[in-house]
């Protein structure tokens, strides 16, 4: 499949747990181009898991440090990024990767996010409350940027996560009407 050349990127915005990560690695095999992990990027840029960094500079550092590296990707095209899941709260960085991007954001509702995230005790909590408390908060606090950046969304409240994947890349099907190879 070939992506208009208006478009020359993906990005996966959205709230934490709903998939972004597994979607990103199917839809870049299925299209040849590479995946990057903001997240995994900050983690190996650290050294350490993110909570770990948060629990020792905050929320502030670990946002710049997002910045730079989205910033360090606005140029790279034919790839996969799949984003951390504030990222939109920054304009700075997002704006960095909108040209050339075809933006979908991945959902679930709070209910699935809240039940992922009990099962995965290694994600930071943005706020010193229950994972429920923090989940409604942030959630509620981010969905309309999510909606705002986003050309496309897609919901993997009951979706497999290949089920996801073949969801985006047919969005993406449409986008290329002159492609035979489709």
């Amino acid at each position: 499949m070939t992506i208009p050349q208006t478009y020359r990127r993906l990005v996966l915005i959205g709230f934490r747990a709903c998939g972004k990560s597994n979607i990103a690695r199917r839809i870049a095999e299925d299209l040849g181009w590479k995946v990057y992990s903001l997240d995994a990027m900050l983690e190996e840029q650290f050294g350490e898991p993110i909570a770990q960094y948060v629990q020792k500079y905050g929320w502030q550092e670990f946002r710049q440090a997002e910045l730079g590296i989205a910033q360090s990707l606005q140029d790279t095209m034919e790839c996969v990024l799949d984003c951390g899941g504030g990222i939109v709260e920054q304009s700075q960085a997002i704006d960095s990767l909108r040209e050339h991007s075809f933006i979908v954001h991945v959902t679930a509702d709070i209910e699935t996010i809240i039940q992922r995230l009990e099962r995965k005790q290694n994600r930071p909590l943005l706020s010193g409350a229950t994972i429920r408390d923090d989940v409604v908060s942030n959630y509620t606090r981010r969905q309309p940027l999510y909606e705002q950046y986003a050309h496309a969304t897609v919901d993997t409240t009951h979706a497999s996560k290949d089920d996801s994947a073949k969801q985006v890349l047919a969005i993406l099907r449409t986008l290329d009407l002159s492609s035979s190879s489709l």
